[in-house]
């Protein structure tokens, strides 16, 4: 009796895979036959699957996405306030500090590869999403998402280049309590007109 596959999941298996070898050696230096070998897998049935290794690193993207939306809304989800949900936000940041780091090397190394249109749309979707995560999870407004996302990307991208001078968690403090300052002073100008 032949093997019943869902392709659907055995696509989703396949591209999560692919972070972690995409990670290691970025997008630019991987062909489909190293990704095939590393898989484990022929060439024609990763072609089977993905036209091309930029739909391999699309797919992955949005399955890591979704999988750091449900870890967010499992994380934040429920009412607490403000500041309890701040301090939760930095402790997951700071967990997945290394994982944010590779995945921003990743993005950043896809986007040097490419030149097109297509490549703004996709970063302009990644970034969309992250900030409307920031801001639903904080209860932020969203005009706060572009440049609290920009301050967190600099952290990270910070932490890679002088990881032995900077302590992401004491440098992401200090930007929640920035950010609860701003806050705290928005709410007394509309309070006091």
């Amino acid at each position: 009796m032949p093997k019943i596959v869902d392709h659907q999941q055995y696509r989703k298996e396949l591209s999560i895979k692919c972070f972690s070898l995409f990670s290691k050696k970025g997008y630019s230096n991987v062909t489909m036959r190293q990704i095939s070998t590393e898989l484990g897998v022929s060439t024609g049935l990763l072609y089977h699957y993905f036209s091309t290794k930029e739909a391999i690193f699309e797919s992955t993207i949005n399955l890591i996405k979704d999988q750091d939306y449900e870890q967010a809304r499992l994380r934040f989800g429920g009412e607490m306030p403000f500041e309890s949900k701040l301090e939760l936000f930095i402790a997951f940041m700071d967990e997945k500090k290394e994982y944010y780091q590779n995945l921003l090397l990743l993005v950043i190394d896809f986007y040097r590869s490419k030149t097109d249109r297509d490549t703004e749309k996709l970063w302009n979707h990644f970034a969309g999403f992250y900030k409307q995560v920031i801001c639903t999870n904080l209860g932020l407004p969203e005009n706060l998402g572009t440049p609290l996302l920009a301050a967190l990307l600099g952290l990270v991208l910070h932490c890679i280049a002088a990881p032995a001078t900077t302590d992401f968690k004491k440098e992401a403090t200090l930007l929640g309590d920035m950010l609860s300052a701003y806050l705290t002073n928005l709410k007394i100008d509309k309070e006091n007109p």
